[in-house]
């Protein structure tokens, strides 16, 4: 029998027509479903930093706005759960219709800036202006949150072009 030098996984690479390629799809299947758990979790760990205002806001008496901060958490949810549920973006090795990797690369870019929408809205619960002001920020959050499940819904649109 003979010794294999390097890195086993490569060596099968080498030896089994078409593994290589299966090994690069279970990369990007990985890739795909973390990229989505971590846009989720952005938005998932929100959550917290929401209930903190909506205490405060209940201490001090301003009741008039806990429909919108529920609205917020409500959105907060949905959008988190719609990302991390959302079809994937690859097809298996043995899937009768194959998926081009120019096809996973634009939706790679299309989920990377769902990334960086799921953080902007981060951003805008995150920041302090929400306690000062609810009604204003509350409404720039609710206007983000709805632009993002547009966007989940255009992805929704990509992944049935690239199928």
């Amino acid at each position: 029998m003979g010794q294999f030098t390097g890195n086993w996984i490569d060596s099968i690479g080498n030896i089994v027509p078409g593994y290589r390629g299966y090994k690069d799809k279970e990369m990007r299947r990985d890739s795909d479903r973390l990229l989505r758990n971590s846009i989720s979790k952005l938005l998932t760990d929100r959550k917290p930093a929401l209930d903190t205002v909506i205490a405060d806001l209940l201490k001090s008496g301003k009741l008039e706005h806990m429909d919108r901060l529920s609205q917020i958490k409500r959105k907060l949810d949905n959008a988190a759960v719609r990302i991390r549920t959302a079809p994937a973006g690859y097809s298996g090795f043995f899937d009768t219709v194959q998926v081009r990797a120019e096809d996973l690369d634009r939706l790679y870019r299309f989920d990377m800036n769902l990334h960086e929408k799921a953080a902007e809205i981060a951003g805008l619960v995150d920041g302090a202006r929400i306690a000062k002001d609810p009604a204003g920020a509350g409404g720039a959050i609710v206007a983000a949150l709805e632009a993002f499940e547009a966007l989940i819904g255009e992805r929704d649109t990509v992944i049935a072009e690239v199928r």
